[in-house]
């Protein structure tokens, strides 16, 4: 997983998958075209947060201060440093290095993937996405720790909607797809 070159050690995991039945694997730039804000859960929970709802993309996380780390042809890792139970997040911007290296105290080093593995075998797609944390001091973990507290269970509500809308994303692509195919 090109996660754990990012994050190979954490302080708080967390693991979503979606299984379905496909005949072939999508490419893992088709997250690009997802809009997440289609789902009226996804976008009342940004709105809370204050965090921009209009357009919810991977290009917007981007955009919005997440690091893109890599792309692989199965997995898609972004990364962001930031002091989340903080107002304005205080993200900071960094290089793919400066990710792997960044050690000042008192902010969370989050890491977040999408993979997408394939059993050709069985016709099986199964989509995933890992979120790890690590803390870079005691008094951050502390307080990511009362922040998760409250925030956890519906960033988990998100990432599980995510998958759903993934999922049914790469399911009308197939139909599509397939329909192309008459002969």
């Amino acid at each position: 997983m090109l996660l754990d070159h990012y994050l190979p050690l954490w302080d708080v995991t967390k693991e979503n998958s979606a299984a379905l039945n496909c005949s072939s694997s999508p490419s893992i730039s088709i997250l690009y075209s997802i809009d997440f804000s289609k789902s009226v859960i996804i976008k009342t929970l940004f709105l809370i947060r204050g965090l921009p709802s209009n357009t919810i993309t991977i290009k917007k996380f981007i955009d919005v201060g997440f690091n893109l780390l890599q792309e692989g042809r199965d997995e898609l890792v972004i990364g962001l440093i930031a002091q989340p139970w903080k107002p304005t997040g205080n993200l900071k911007r960094v290089s793919r290095l400066e990710f792997i290296n960044f050690n000042e105290a008192d902010f969370v080093k989050i890491g977040w993937n999408f993979r997408i593995d394939f059993d050709r075998i069985k016709q099986k797609l199964n989509v995933s996405t890992t979120t790890r944390v690590v803390s870079t001091s005691k008094g951050a973990r502390i307080k990511f720790k009362i922040y998760w507290f409250v925030i956890g269970f519906f960033s988990g509500i998100i990432r599980r909607e995510m998958l759903r809308i993934i999922k049914n994303h790469i399911l009308i692509s197939e139909e599509f797809d397939k329909g192309m195919n008459i002969k």
